[in-house]
C-alpha cells in the first residue's frame, strides 16, 4: 500500500509505520511481513478506511440489501 502525497518524506514515513513491526513469540523475535503492522496507531485508521470502501462497493453490487450489517474494526456480521 503506497500513499501519494506532495511530500515524499511523508509517504515514506506512513509506509514505514504501516509495514515495519517486529514481535516476540515464545522468546523468539519475528518480523511481520504481510499486512498492516500489528499495534501501529495507524492500523485502525487504515482498517476503517478500507472497510468503509468495502461496504460501499459491496452494497452497490447486491440486488437485495442486507437485513443487518454490523462491523467492528475489520470484522463484519451480515444477514
Amino acid at each position: 500500500m503506497i500513499y501519494r502525497t506532495k511530500d515524499p518524506d511523508t509517504t515514506q514515513l506512513v509506509e514505514i509505520c504501516l509495514t515495519s513491526t517486529f514481535f516476540c513469540f515464545e522468546g523468539e523475535f519475528f518480523k511481520q511481513t504481510c499486512g498492516v503492522a500489528m499495534g501501529s496507531p495507524l492500523s485502525p485508521i487504515v482498517a476503517n478506511i478500507f472497510m468503509e470502501d468495502f461496504k460501499g462497493k459491496a452494497l452497490a453490487l447486491v440486488h437485495l440489501l442486507p437485513k443487518l450489517w454490523k462491523r467492528y474494526v475489520d470484522d463484519t456480521n451480515v444477514i
